[in-house]
């Protein structure tokens, strides 16, 4: 029963900061789809789309409001958004990701490990829902209070689990750009002071 509260709730909280932070600069989101491959009015089409099918399943989740389909549309929109991140690793493209409002990450691991950590409390609300047949509230307000204290506790802790991720793999560009740069200076400066080959 709780792992059910607690999972529908991290979708919950998830979907509706990131509804609601594109909702306030829909441009940044619509910059994300045209950089993906559409045209601007498509674009901007699938982007508010996206945004209301985001707070749709936010208010599903929150309720817990038919937990089948409420399942069923999550993984679609988390195995779309995995699919587009593999696309963007594969075709090394630089697109912004905006998918929790303006900001300067890409699409590639970092999105593709928050698709796939999102899937997992879709399933346990799933599973749960199943297993227990109805929607599980907590008893008493002290109750609420320590599971939706547990919910954000486990949302900064992915979030700096990702943060972390980003932070290594920057770290690790960062070597790669300096020993590229490094051998770039060792083969001027070879090219500078020729060998004679031997001794006349």
């Amino acid at each position: 029963m709780y792992v059910s509260f607690v999972a529908r709730f991290i979708f919950a909280v998830v979907f509706l900061c990131a509804s609601l932070n594109k909702m306030r600069n829909p441009a940044a989101f619509v910059q994300t789809i045209q950089q993906i491959g559409f045209g601007s009015q498509i674009a901007k089409g699938i982007a508010w789309l996206v945004i209301g099918y985001e707070a749709l399943l936010a208010f599903l989740f929150f309720f817990g409001y038919y937990p089948t389909i409420a399942t069923i549309a999550a993984l679609v929109l988390l195995m779309s958004f995995a699919v587009i991140s593999v696309r963007a690793i594969q075709s090394k493209q630089k697109i912004t990701c905006n998918c929790f409002g303006e900001s300067k990450s890409l699409l590639g691991k970092g999105t593709l490990t928050r698709a796939v950590l999102l899937g997992v409390p879709v399933i346990c609300y799933y599973m749960s829902a199943r297993l227990v047949g109805r929607v599980w509230w907590p008893a008493n307000m002290s109750e609420l209070i320590i599971l939706c204290t547990l919910v954000l506790g486990i949302i900064a802790l992915a979030q700096w689990v990702l943060f972390l991720s980003s932070f290594l793999s920057l770290i690790e560009s960062r070597k790669q750009k300096e020993r590229r740069t490094e051998a770039i200076k060792r083969h001027e400066i070879l090219e500078q002071f020729p060998s004679t080959g031997g001794a006349v």
